[in-house]
């Protein structure tokens, strides 16, 4: 074999999509972000209103690391009592179908996610938990934890918490690795969701375009249209 077509066959086994990529309904780790972001990925249940939108199979290596750790925790870690990997039911939204979400682990009533972060969002992370202890940072992450949360409820755990464990990307201290927890808030859950259906109301109604768009949204800035 030749090292150019052993390097072909690396960087296809890097690049190839995933089960977390190919993702076609919205899950829990989407309903908390921008507006406009949820309404398009909602909208790709209506081709024939929407015929121009179509599914993103995105690939970045920083979402490819992530995976890389979250195989690695699922089949590695051992931890008393653990339930890893587990999909849960969490809403049906009535003209879309059913919302499900997986979390990494679930121990005695507490959920952790873990989040492989760049320097930038860790530190963004850092500073808003610093300034509001108890609170879960970035208002995406804190409601896919919450709706996590309502999942392990329905399906008859009791819950506790809700954690992020935070891995910066490029680091040497262990200290680094940063825990965020929150008490679980059912109502806080239930509010995310009001606003899911507000959302998909509108895309129902053709108003992809009037939703708003996140003065933070790295996708929808890179879309120059926009």
């Amino acid at each position: 074999m030749r090292i150019s077509t052993l390097e072909r066959l690396i960087l296809a086994e890097i690049t190839k999509p995933t089960d977390r990529g190919q993702q076609k309904s919205v899950g829990p780790s989407q309903i908390g972000g921008c507006p406009r972001c949820l309404g398009e990925a909602l909208a790709l249940r209506l081709p024939e209103q929407y015929p121009d939108l179509q599914h993103e199979e995105n690939f970045g290596l920083g979402s490819w690391i992530g995976s890389c750790v979250h195989f690695w925790a699922e089949h590695n870690f051992e931890i008393p009592g653990a339930i890893k990997e587990q999909k849960n039911f969490v809403y049906h939204l009535k003209g879309y179908g059913d919302i499900k979400g997986s979390t990494d682990l679930y121990v005695d009533g507490h959920i952790v996610d873990y989040k492989t972060l760049g320097k930038y969002m860790y530190d963004e992370c850092c500073l808003q938990y610093l300034l509001e202890p108890g609170k879960l940072p970035k208002v995406e992450y804190r409601a896919q934890q919450h709706l996590y949360g309502l999942g392990w409820e329905l399906a008859g755990y009791p819950v506790k918490t809700v954690s992020l464990c935070v891995i910066p990307k490029i680091s040497n201290r262990k200290e680094d690795i940063k825990f965020f927890t929150e008490d679980y808030n059912r109502a806080y859950a239930e509010g995310v969701l009001k606003r899911l259906e507000k959302i998909w109301q509108w895309v129902q109604e053709g108003k992809l375009e009037e939703l708003p768009i996140d003065d933070d949204c790295y996708r929808c800035k890179r879309v120059l249209y926009r």
